[in-house]
């Protein structure tokens, strides 16, 4: 039996979840709020990542490399701490930065093991 999340989205519900975290990243990823509100919006984006690899489903799409690029300053702020209370989120922030980073860039570190 395969398990619901894993199932293939439909174009309808991918176009839906792109707009919606289109919407979500123009209102919450601002420098504004990610200042002010950043526990929650991690842990909301965290929490949302717990069932699937990507924003939407199992592939990359637009969507996730526009929160990357909103994502990067405060990424590379957290302790390594922080980013294990996060690990779904840490978890596709490493994927996406080595699909989208190049060699040149310096890049988030995050521990291979749990440290805390």
């Amino acid at each position: 039996m395969l398990d619901t999340w894993s199932k293939p989205v439909d174009p309808f519900e991918a176009d839906c979840l792109k707009k919606q975290w289109q919407e979500y990243s123009d209102i919450y990823l601002t420098q504004d709020a990610l200042s002010e509100h950043s526990a929650v919006i991690l842990r909301e984006l965290n929490g949302a990542l717990g069932h699937q690899s990507f924003m939407i489903g199992n592939v990359p799409t637009e969507v996730d490399e526009v929160m990357f690029q909103r994502l990067s300053h405060l990424m590379a702020k957290l302790s390594l701490y922080e980013k294990e209370m996060y690990i779904h989120l840490s978890r596709w922030f490493n994927t996406m930065q080595f699909k989208m980073v190049s060699p040149a860039q310096s890049t988030v570190l995050f521990s291979r093991s749990l440290l805390y």
